[in-house]
């Protein structure tokens, strides 16, 4: 039985059964005792880092054993959470801790970077594309189509890949327009290029991380946008 268990895990199938999402290992960490005395309980967890597949998000799966879902920045996590994940949590800030960014991860081999990312700026007779976002961070919130850049993939083609996921539109050209680094302009410092598209066609359909898209007026934009979309947006007009 811990043969099987240890082989389903290893398959990433308890986050396709809980969260809807496959995944690659990026680490599998030593087990620890976890003694929690009050509670008259004693666990030996075996704990993964994992990265989440290109256009993936995770869901609800066993509503029976889960109330809600979402994306915490480490410094920003919800309260109260169980002993055993805090316990997980420190662990994994403790070692991140110790990467400085002239270090090199011993598990992935990768320095600790910050992640790069794309937005696509649509108009179309006055008008710019905007999608309602379906996931963490700022689900519910109106933004720029975009995502994360890809491996072996340039971020023009990243652009336009996120651009037809998200909105079903097929990009003509694109045209460089800014790069956006603050730190504070997203939880996880991610860095995003902003690439100015035209597009084949103008007949939208929702999909991937998109829950509603829609056209909306350069003069008239939904009010409190997705990081610093409304920014950026601005950049079009200079």
């Amino acid at each position: 039985m811990k043969q099987k268990q240890q082989e389903a895990y290893e398959r990433g199938l308890v986050t396709i059964e809980e969260y809807g999402v496959d995944v690659e290992i990026v680490r599998q960490w030593p087990a620890v005792n976890h003694l929690i005395p009050e509670e008259n309980q004693h666990w030996v967890p075996t704990l993964f880092t994992v990265r989440i597949k290109t256009g993936q998000s995770p869901q609800i799966m066993e509503p029976t054993k889960c109330d809600a879902i979402g994306w915490f920045g480490l410094t920003n996590l919800p309260s109260p959470l169980s002993i055993v994940t805090k316990i997980d949590i420190e662990r994994y800030k403790s070692e991140i801790d110790k990467l400085s960014k002239h270090e090199k991860c011993d598990t992935c081999n990768r320095y600790d970077n910050r992640g790069v990312s794309v937005d696509a700026l649509v108009v179309h007779e006055g008008k710019i594309l905007l999608i309602k976002r379906g996931v963490e961070p700022d689900k519910d919130k109106w933004g720029t189509p975009g995502g994360y850049i890809g491996w072996d993939e340039s971020a023009e083609e990243a652009v336009a890949r996120e651009l037809k996921e998200e909105t079903g539109l097929s990009a003509k050209t694109v045209r460089f327009v800014t790069v956006q680094s603050n730190p504070n302009r997203h939880p996880y410092q991610v860095i995003t290029i902003a690439f100015q598209v035209e597009v084949l066609d103008t007949v939208i359909t929702a999909g991937d991380d998109a829950v509603e898209i829609g056209w909306f007026s350069l003069n008239d934009l939904p009010k409190d946008l997705a990081f610093d979309h409304e920014k950026i947006i601005h950049l079009l007009s200079k």
